[in-house]
């Protein structure tokens, strides 16, 4: 099917790559620049601050705030610090933390606060001491003052917005050094906001405190400096930026159109009954859905083949899309994807029985399902563990996330190793749990689809009770079979209705189908409409049963009822002995059926359903060959043996439905197979008509044939049964000539056109001398009719001699004789029903109504005939009317308005009608727009910042190099304090011989991305004459390492001034937002804005397009 719907195919495959091709194009576009040298940075001073801080007029100076006030040691603390920097700034004392934020918060006066120094400790009084474990809290500003103007916009990937205390590391990492052209390491600015300066000078000041007065002397030799670790060469590729932003959204797009098809063409099957059709031939239903996923995997597989070709291998000379993640990696997560969008599909189509409104609202879901992930990528990293794996049930959205994943991974390159490993220390999330989450995803989307289906089957089928799993019977269930003659008496059809109008059924033959007071109501609008009421009837092997009924009798409601299209409101029916509620899989291993309407495909060939069909129906493929050259020549269909059945017409495409009911050949694999047939002469040439009656005669040995009919000639010539139902009872059952001589007397009918002159009594003589038993069934008008009973048939020659002698002097026009009909025994029993009459009027003339019949059809053709000349316009265009008076017709600009006027009341008729359709174009961009605004609220946005404690704990264990520049002397001191301090905080010091930077550098280059999360902070030990410097080096991939590794360089200093048990501990706990930082916040929340836009848009997409339903369906 597939290959004959080459543009379908060729969008699906194409659509991906197509995709692909923009993000290859991007990568073609977007240049990378080489580095091919290390980069090093030089140190920088701790002793001064950047030039912002020293514009600022002495009449209002910088404030230095401290808590608490009413310590004497705080205060001399903070003055020392205040007169350590080069800075207008005065201190200013807050009794608690609380009134220091109450004063940030309302204050307009606080923005000259540079920054707040707030030690965690108890001073019961005023002259308390401090501790020798010092722990204090610096809180500068929530955002910077001194960021650059590049990174103060919303474009800008290093956003300067906040401290980043959230988080160790940027969510977004890219190759090469973050901020490669500031040596103070750019975000979030601890040297250009000032934050090392404060940070050293109240470090210095806490040493004063400490030292003695000998010691003081000592610190005064010491310089501590810090620097930026240097990077090996690199290329700097900001394309990365657009595969961390786009990837996602580009994947979803790629497979919007192949998940359509799939709930499309999922859908289609059902709509067409097609579905149903197979079910009923044999097919199990674990086997119809795992065939669908096989076809949709294997096919989404050559998608997901060329996309990852196209993303990993070099296309471009600036290199590939997905340049360092590993190939067979990013295959096998689309391939998950695949297998999730399948099941999340196949879930979508067990809602809806129409495929085109299933298209549309599966393309809405698809679209609908990935619209968290906006909210959610701006807000990743201030989700939780079990809120992200939450989120990931979505498929999606885990989609999303993992594609977001390989895009941060980017930067080191994503491989099998790296699986169970979180991008960063800050997060803990891997892809290996998003590739879990996509599994689960696809177990849950198919236990819905396979409970929804089971209990809600649509349109066809039968519902299983909502709590179907739990029974023993669903699971191990054993068949429910009729026990044989006990049964068959105890529901026999003639006690059941007693009534004189069922013949005596065989006792020698076996019945095939017991039906037993079967009933079907279904619900019309607010009315229950009772289709089939309390049918008890029996059908036998090895014979034809033809139902007739008018149209609406509920022969096609018993026929789906018994083939398991619908499930019966009420009674029982077993067929070959399985009841048909609860053993339908058992009864199609032997059922044949040809519906009513032809169930076919449209792309297939008569061949190839017959194979298919055979296939189902377990027939050994050896044969088939064989089996289907016998069905295509006694159906005599040998040369359209190759045409797709769409170009077949009507007539064929019954004769192929035959075909596939009787292919199988049910008598040689099941003793007792039972064949259904509704109407399958329909459509059919009178030649085509001969042929199947034959074929049908032929097959009935061995198999309980039921068929359907509007051809009376056909009932009477194949039916050994023949059951009539009206108004969904039935009414009669029997042989042909048993209903004829119960409804119409089984005789000739005598018909004779009288003239004016006409002598009743002598015609009426002359035909009871050669027929006594003769009776007169009717005289009326100019028709005159009697009955001759079939045993004088050897009388009528001599009687229409004497007749056609006799005809001018009898009075007689013309005569005529017939046969009685099934036709008058099925219009009798119509009649009789439809008139409610009582038993006798079986005995009224049954000619009366053909005779009706005929006049109503000769008024019909002469009104139509009248209407025919009547409906006539002049030359000037007015109509004519019966009168031969004329009405001027309306032209131009009237006629314009008049057609303008027709056309919109058929439009507001149309959407009165599918006021469904009408809501829908109303709700849902309001549900879109809604459920943004909501996501946007509910999701967290900017709040204050959290503390964060400046030590190499959350980093958990890392490497720290040294180096010394000499073997003794207060270098040496230092360094084994610094190693003393490492193995207290369980890190992993490491002296290194030589030059610290070349280690750093190879390291670095050996290691790659793994190096930013074992090497966060180095020193250097270097002793000048009499001074000594203490240079702390940083790896500033990481946000916070600047303030960490200071922190270890001052605790060196510290713990050789002041022995081995003093220690400070630093905490970066900036401000909360005052009024001004509050509103920016709120401004800056473009992402939601953006995300509110699309739906938005989406959804009135959605809504313009079902403006086009009524103009395509009137077109097809």
């Amino acid at each position: 099917l597939q290959k004959r719907q080459i543009l379908v195919t060729l969008i699906e495959i194409c659509l991906p790559l197509l995709f692909a091709a923009i993000l290859i194009a991007l990568r073609h576009r977007v240049h990378s620049v080489r580095h091919p040298n290390a980069t090093l940075y030089p140190s920088e001073a701790l002793d001064d601050l950047p030039s912002f801080f020293h514009h600022r007029h002495p009449s209002s100076p910088w404030e230095l705030a401290y808590v608490p006030s009413n310590s004497s040691t705080v205060r001399s603390i903070a003055e020392m610090v205040e007169s350590a920097l080069p800075i207008s700034i005065r201190a200013q004392g807050f009794a608690s933390e609380r009134d220091f934020e109450e004063y940030i918060k309302s204050d307009n006066r606080s923005g000259s606060v540079l920054a707040a120094v707030m030690f965690r400790h108890h001073f019961p009084l005023s002259t308390a001491p401090l501790p020798l474990q010092v722990e204090y809290e610096l809180r500068f500003k929530y955002s910077p003052r001194n960021a650059p103007r590049s990174e103060q916009t919303g474009l800008n990937p290093n956003l300067d917005r906040d401290w980043h205390t959230s988080y160790l590391f940027p969510l977004f990492q890219l190759p090469g050094p973050r901020e490669a052209k500031f040596a103070d390491g750019g975000t979030p600015g601890y040297l250009r906001e000032g934050f090392l300066a404060v940070q050293h000078a109240v470090d210095r000041a806490i040493m004063q405190y400490h030292a003695n007065a000998s010691l003081v002397s000592l610190l005064e030799n010491i310089t501590v400096v810090v620097q930026r670790f240097p990077y090996p060469a690199y290329v700097n590729d900001l394309f990365l930026l657009a595969i961390q932003n786009q990837l996602p959204l580009l994947l979803m797009l790629s497979f919007t159109y192949t998940s359509l098809n799939i709930v499309r063409a999922v859908v289609h099957e059902k709509e067409k009954k097609l579905k149903e059709y197979m079910h009923m031939m044999g097919l199990s239903n674990w086997l119809h859905w795992s065939a669908w996923f096989l076809m949709f995997f294997l096919f989404l597989l050559v998608s997901v083949f060329f996309v990852t070709v196209l993303f990993c291998v070099k296309v471009s000379e600036q290199g590939a899309v997905l340049t360092n993640s590993d190939p067979t990696l990013v295959f096998t997560f689309l391939a998950i994807f695949s297998i999730s969008s399948i099941s999340f599909n196949f879930m979508v189509s067990t809602f809806f029985s129409r495929a085109n409104i299933a298209a549309a609202a599966g393309g809405f879901l698809y679209f609908f399902s990935y619209i968290p992930y906006f909210f959610i990528s701006p807000r990743y990293d201030l989700m939780s563990h079990s809120q992200k794996l939450a989120s990931c049930l979505i498929s999606n959205v885990a989609m999303a996330m993992g594609a977001q994943l390989i895009g941060m991974f980017e930067g080191k390159g994503e491989h099998w190793r790296d699986l169970m490993k979180p991008v960063s220390v800050d997060d803990n999330f891997t892809l290996a749990q998003v590739l879990g989450m996509l599994l689960l995803d696809s177990v849950l989307y198919g236990v819905v689809a396979w409970y929804v289906e089971a209990v809600f089957p649509g349109e066809y089928g039968v519902p299983q009770p909502w709590y179907f799993f739990l029974t023993p019977s669903y699971w191990c269930a054993h068949p429910r079979t009729v026990v044989g003659k006990e049964k068959e008496e105890e529901e026999d059809p003639e006690k059941a209705l007693k009534s004189q109008y069922i013949e005596d059924e065989p006792a020698d033959l076996v019945s095939g189908i017991k039906i037993k007071h079967l009933s079907k109501v279904f619900k019309v609008g607010n009315k229950m409409k009772e289709a089939v009421k309390d049918l008890t009837v029996n059908m036998y092997e090895g014979q034809i049963t033809v139902l007739l009924g008018h149209n609406g009798a509920g022969k096609t409601t018993t026929l789906s009822m018994l083939t398991g299209l619908h499930s019966p409101t009420s009674g029982q029916a077993y067929i070959n002995g399985y009841e048909i509620t609860q053993d339908m899989v058992l009864i199609r291993r032997s059922l044949g059926l040809c519906p009513q309407h032809d169930v076919l495909f449209d792309n297939m060939t008569v061949e190839e359903h017959l194979h298919f069909y055979a296939g189902l129906k377990g027939y050994p493929s050896s044969k088939c060959p064989e089996e289907i050259n016998h069905i295509l020549r006694i159906l005599n269909l040998e040369d359209k043996r190759h045409a797709l059945t769409k170009a077949l017409s009507g007539g064929m495409k019954r004769k192929l439905s035959i075909g596939i009911a009787l292919i199988g050949d049910s008598k040689a694999s099941f003793s007792d197979g039972v064949v259904m047939l509704d109407e399958p002469t329909s459509g059919m040439d009178p030649a085509s008509r001969r042929a199947t009656w034959d074929l049908l005669q032929q097959q009935r040995s061995n198999r309980t044939i039921l068929l359907t009919t509007h051809f009376m000639d056909e009932a009477d010539l194949l039916g050994d049964r023949i059951a009539i139902m009206a108004k969904g009872e039935l009414q009669c059952c029997g042989s042909s000539l048993f209903l004829k001589r119960k409804y119409a007397g089984a005789g000739y009918h005598m018909v004779m056109v009288k003239e004016p002159y006409c002598n009743l009594g002598e015609i009426s003589r002359l035909i009871c001398h050669y027929v006594p038993n003769a009776t007169m069934e009717s005289n009326a008008g100019a028709e005159l009719s009697f009955i001759l009973p079939k045993e004088s048939t050897h009388r009528f020659e001599a009687l229409f001699t004497e007749l056609e002698q006799k005809r001018e002097e009898l009075g007689i026009a013309s005569y005529g004789a017939s046969v009685t009909t099934m036709e008058e025994v099925f219009l009798r029993v119509g009649k009789l029903v439809d008139s409610s009459m009582d038993i006798q009027a079986i005995q009224l003339p049954a000619l009366q109504y053909q005779h009706e019949r005929r006049s109503n059809d000769w008024a019909m053709d002469d009104s139509s005939s009248l209407s025919g000349m009547t409906d006539m316009t002049d030359d000037s265009g007015a109509l004519i009317t019966e009168d031969c008076s004329s009405i001027k017709l309306n032209t131009g600009f009237y006629l314009c308005c008049q057609q303008f006027y027709a056309m919109f009341m058929k439009r507001a008729m149309y959407s009165w009608r599918n006021w469904k359709m009408v809501a829908a174009q109303f709700f849902v961009p309001l549900i879109f727009t809604a459920f943004a605004l909501i996501v946007a609220k509910t999701f967290p946005g900017p709040r204050d910042s959290s503390q964060l404690r400046l030590t190499l704990e959350p980093y958990g264990q890392t490497i720290v190099p040294f180096s010394v520049s000499a073997a003794s002397g207060l270098p040496q001191r230092l360094a084994e304090q610094y190693v003393e301090l490492l193995d207290a905080q369980r890190q992993s010091p490491l002296e290194v011989l030589g030059g610290l930077e070349d280690y750093l550098i190879s390291r670095a280059s050996e290691e790659g991305g793994a190096f930013n999360e074992h090497y966060i902070a180095a020193a250097s030990f270097e002793g000048v004459g009499n001074h000594t410097v203490v240079t702390a080096l940083f790896n500033n991939q990481a946000y916070h390492s600047p303030a960490t590794a200071l922190m270890l360089a001052d605790n060196a200093v510290f713990r050789v001034l002041a022995g081995p048990n003093a220690s400070i501990t630093v905490t970066n706990y900036p401000q909360p937002r005052n009024i001004t930082e509050k509103a920016k916040d709120q401004l800056m929340e473009g992402q939601t804005g953006f995300a509110i836009a699309i739906n938005l848009l989406y959804g009135m997409a959605s809504l313009a397009s079902t403006f086009a339903l009524l103009l395509v369906s009137e077109r097809a």
